[in-house]
């Protein structure tokens, strides 16, 4: 998950969208050749050596918006634990335009 606030998408939003491909191409770069990348993430995670050889490299998602029904379910445990008093707006919390997947739509 990736929080920006108005003005960020407001002054950066084009830098943001670009992130958001770089991560995608990556996906597809790690997917298409996990072994490649077995190394990188087993140090980058810090992960003890011994586990290289064992640990089966998950296949990555592309970046995506959370369904409505995400959004309401964070919503309503947010509001069970007192953190906030009303379900906000899907279109409050969630930036469009910015990721090429829509949960919505898978």
């Amino acid at each position: 998950m990736l929080a920006a606030s108005a003005r960020a998408l407001a002054q950066k939003g084009s830098e943001i969208a670009a992130f958001y491909r770089a991560y995608d191409d990556a996906v597809n770069e790690v997917n298409a050749n996990p072994e490649t990348y077995r190394e990188a993430i087993v140090s980058g995670c810090d992960f003890p050596p011994a586990v290289s050889s064992l640990m089966q490299i998950p296949r990555f998602r592309h970046a995506f918006l959370p369904a409505e029904t995400q959004v309401n379910d964070v919503s309503a445990w947010m509001i069970q634990k007192g953190l906030v008093n009303r379900t906000p707006l899907y279109t409050d919390v969630v930036a469009q335009g910015y990721v090429a997947a829509d949960a919505r739509t898978q």
